[in-house]
């Protein structure tokens, strides 16, 4: 939508716009706002998580189709992994679909047959799909964007529930207050703004209006019902990476990936 949004912009000048997960590196009209979220950090905490979990060192994702915000997300979860334990292998596969639960099952059943023990769903409902089905087959899961558990596995309703460690939330509704309450403000400004591990809270109260108090604007959810079997050790790594990641002491870009090709059944 990025390309559209563009145009309509240039279309309506007198009108203000914003596009949540979507940029371009070129100069922005004065009406046009990009909501970006550092993915990489959050992928970074989901790889540190994965490769904690998975004795066999294998860990997964499952991507969507490879733009950036879906190659960002990955790259940040193997090097999370690698970073905490170098022998780890990431193991990633393309469904070059968004919306499709089997697609993502097919792909789930891949990372599964490669050995992987954590998979990483960064392909939407396809993912989705692709992590109900693998916490039923008792592998670990970790879910996106939003949490998981209350959509993908029903509150705990869901089968498989109990394998799910956590999502890697963005919070779009907090990004998108903050752009509302801009421009209620008269203070809506252009280009990109990214919102990253460090940044404050943004909670809408009922009419609309932002509230900013201390937080973060992404994260992992809670852990739910593997929190019991997820170490105080780990707990304890992932604040501190968290903390890394905010003050620079961590650099979350680098690393290297596996991919394994799909093939649809």
């Amino acid at each position: 939508m990025v390309d559209q949004t563009f145009e309509a912009a240039a279309a309506y000048t007198t009108t203000n716009f914003a596009i949540i997960d979507g940029a371009k590196d070129q100069p922005y009209p004065d009406n046009i706002r990009s909501l970006d979220f550092n993915v990489m950090e959050l992928g970074y905490l989901a790889g540190t998580l994965a490769a904690d979990m998975a004795i066999s060192g294998t860990i997964g994702a499952i991507g969507g189709m490879p733009l950036p915000v879906v190659v960002n997300f990955i790259t940040g979860y193997e090097n999370g992994a690698r970073t905490h334990d170098p022998s780890v292998t990431v193991v990633v596969t393309y469904t070059n679909n968004f919306w499709d639960p089997a697609v993502g099952e097919v792909a789930a059943q891949q990372l599964i047959d490669a050995g992987a023990e954590v998979i990483f769903n960064v392909s939407g409902p396809s993912g989705s799909g692709g992590i109900l089905y693998a916490a039923q087959q008792g592998v670990w899961v970790i879910g996106v964007d939003r949490d998981e558990w209350d959509s993908t596995f029903e509150g705990g309703a869901a089968a498989g529930h109990e394998k799910l460690l956590t999502s890697a939330i963005k919070h779009f509704n907090l990004a998108t207050c903050d752009t509302i309450s801009d421009q209620d403000a008269g203070a809506f400004t252009s280009g990109i703004v990214e919102y990253d591990l460090g940044m404050l809270d943004v909670a809408c109260d009922g009419s609309g209006r932002a509230l900013v108090g201390p937080g973060e604007g992404l994260g992992l959810a809670p852990f739910h019902e593997a929190s019991m079997s997820i170490p105080a050790d780990t707990k304890a790594n992932l604040d501190r990476v968290r903390q890394g990641l905010i003050n620079g002491t961590i650099d979350e870009r680098m690393g290297y990936r596996v991919f394994l090709p799909l093939v649809v059944r």
